[in-house]
């Protein structure tokens, strides 16, 4: 049987961030299944995110993988968190 390969799962702060990085990281990492989750704004100064930056995060990670994407938190290699990539902050 083969071994599936890992996905590596990038959050970024919006499409334009997954359209610049996109292809670049999915040639970095080519060894593993490299995924998006874009969550329209920087998850670290969102006034959404009370309490812990961390706890926000997982809530955000949970969310996604409870779509049917073909993938769940055991096939996670690594999680990724991109932000304030337009240097706005």
């Amino acid at each position: 049987m083969a071994k599936t390969r890992k996905v590596i799962l990038f959050v970024l702060e919006g499409p334009s961030d997954e359209t610049a990085l996109g292809g670049l990281l999915e040639q970095i990492f080519d060894n593993s299944t490299v995924k998006f989750d874009v969550v329209h704004g920087d998850m670290t100064t969102s006034y959404r995110s009370t309490g812990k930056i961390r706890d926000y995060l997982r809530r955000a990670i949970i969310d996604h993988l409870s779509r049917d994407l073909g993938y769940g938190w055991n096939d996670l290699e690594r999680i990724v968190l991109i932000c304030d990539s337009d240097g706005a902050l």
